[in-house]
């Protein structure tokens, strides 16, 4: 579908009250800073699947297995840069 057919949707007009036992809406996640040389010209956002799908170099952090063919099977089986041990691509 072509972005320009989708349905605008509008915008609140203001956020919902937080609760008492509500979220403070962050998450942290410490995966460094690329230290393991992460790179690939793979697209996952735009060219899944595809390999070398964009016109420029990415860099990941968290799961060492990212490429263009990654699973969420694939993610979960490699090492991961990240404290805590979380696996997935960023």
């Amino acid at each position: 579908m072509d972005i320009r057919d989708v349905p605008r949707v509008p915008a609140p007009a203001r956020a919902p009250a937080a609760g008492a036992d509500s979220s403070p809406g962050s998450v942290v996640v410490e995966c460094g800073r690329n230290e393991q040389g992460h790179y690939n010209e793979d697209n996952l956002v735009v060219s899944p699947g595809l390999r070398s799908g964009a016109h420029h170099t990415h860099a990941y952090v968290g799961s060492l297995s990212t490429d263009a063919m990654s699973t969420d099977a694939s993610l979960d089986a490699a090492a991961t840069s990240c404290a805590g041990g979380d696996r997935s691509a960023y």
